[in-house]
Formats: C-alpha cells, structure tokens, sequence
C-alpha cells in the first residue's frame, strides 16, 4: 500500500535523512485554515494506475482532498456515474499524460470530455483543467473551447518521484484554489 513512505538509509544516508527532515517538517506545517480542501479529480490511463495512486497519497498529505477512483470508490458502487459525478463537483481535473494516455480510447475520453465541458461552464480565468506529464510525451489535440486547446494550457510535469516537483504541483493548485475563492468573495 502506498500510503506509507519507506526511505532507505543503506545506500545513501545522506540523501535519505534529508529526505526524512523534508518530510517532517510538511507534517508539521498547517492546513489552510478556515478553507475547504480544493477536489481534484485524476484522470488516468490504467496503465499508469500505479504511478498515480502515489500521486494521489502525496497530494492528500499535501493539504488537497484528490479524487481517485481506486481510493473513492466503494464496492457496489455505480462506478461510470459516480466518476462522472466527481468530475462535475470537482474544483480540478488533473489529467496525467503518458504516452499511453495520450492516444488511450475509451472511458478516458469520456472523462475528458466530461471535462471539458465542465470547463466551458466556468467562468473565464478561472484554473479548471490541470495537464501533467507523467513522461515525455505529445499533448493530445483536445478542443477546449473555440479559441483555446489544451496544449495552450501551461503544464506540469512529473516525470519521475520528484518530491520538489509534486510540492510545486500542489503549491500551485493551492494558488490557483485561494484566487478562486478570493474572486468568488
């Protein structure tokens, strides 16, 4: 299960306690006080299942309420309409490129196409859809609106566990989750 870091102090001590102190001391910081949690939804190919299912646990720690179907939903749930739903009450759609997703048919489309539409919903200006490379790869050619694609859309990426990387991603949903709020107000 990922919900629990292991760090490995065999080979290189150093890199590992740096690791360590890192680690405590965002235990130790505080939520944002007073503010909801901002839901982000994971889109992913199966594919990259594993790779997102410790995203997910690193931006739950990191202050974010993540939405990922292997953690949210339950047995005997309607998995298509309870998915669907998720996107739709989300404040972020995170979709995570590879060069699997990238070209992937099937439910993920519709997923994306779900968002997009919840995109076109939202006033302008407003962060909804949050690419992120998971590897080098092509951004698919997605029509978000009559002027923009996603490819237009700023990106992160991911390429591998990078801890700096996954704490700028959730730095920068938060960013994005305060504006939104400050300009709901």
């Amino acid at each position: 299960m990922h919900q629990y870091q292991f760090l490995d102090f065999r080979h290189d001590e150093e890199a590992a306690l740096s690791r360590l102190v890192e680690l405590l001391k965002r235990s130790t910081e505080p939520a944002p006080a007073g503010l909801p949690l901002p839901k982000v939804f994971l889109c992913h190919a199966k594919e990259d299942a594993q790779r997102v299912e410790g995203l997910y646990f690193s931006l739950r720690d990191r202050g974010l309420d993540p939405w990922y179907d292997k953690e949210k939903l339950l047995v005997g749930d309607d998995w298509e309409r309870e998915i669907l739903t998720a996107i739709e009450q989300s404040d972020f759609f995170a979709v995570f490129l590879s060069n699997t997703s990238s070209k992937k048919t099937g439910f993920i489309q519709k997923e994306i196409k779900t968002a997009v539409r919840e995109y076109q919903r939202r006033p302008e200006g407003f962060a909804y859809l949050l690419p992120i490379k998971l590897e080098e790869c092509e951004i698919p050619d997605i029509k978000l609106d009559d002027n923009k694609r996603l490819e237009n859309l700023h990106w992160a990426e991911l390429f591998e566990d990078d801890y700096k990387a996954i704490d700028r991603l959730a730095k920068a949903i938060l960013t994005q989750w305060r504006r939104k709020l400050q300009r709901q107000e």
